[in-house]
C-alpha cells in the first residue's frame, strides 16, 4: 500500500480533541482522522431535508392531537369511574 503524508494546520484545541477523540476509541490519530474523513458526506441535499423536516413537522402535530384526544379519553373514563363509585357509596369492589 503506497502511503502520502499531509500537513494540516489546526488550533492547538483542535490538534487536542482530535488527539483526545483518537485515544477514546483507541484509536492512532492518524487512524482517527482518516476514518472520520471517510464517513463526512457534507453532500446535504435541501429539497430532501426540506421535505423531512415537512414530514416531522406533520407527524408531531397528529401526534400531539392523538395525545390530547387520548388524555380527553381517559379523562372522561376516570370521571365516569368516580360518578359510579360515588353511586355505589365509595365502594371501590
Amino acid at each position: 500500500m503506497k502511503t502520502a503524508r499531509m500537513t494540516i494546520v489546526l488550533d492547538p484545541e483542535d490538534k487536542a480533541l482530535i488527539e483526545t477523540r483518537a485515544r477514546a476509541n483507541s484509536l492512532s490519530t492518524g487512524e482517527y482522522v482518516r476514518r472520520a474523513s471517510q464517513s463526512y458526506d457534507a453532500g446535504v441535499d435541501e429539497a430532501t431535508l426540506a421535505a423531512l423536516v415537512g414530514q416531522f413537522a406533520e407527524t408531531v402535530a397528529a401526534m400531539r392531537t392523538t395525545l390530547s384526544e387520548a388524555t380527553l379519553y381517559a379523562q372522561a373514563r376516570l370521571d365516569e369511574i368516580a360518578v359510579l363509585r360515588e353511586g355505589r357509596g365509595g365502594d371501590r369492589r
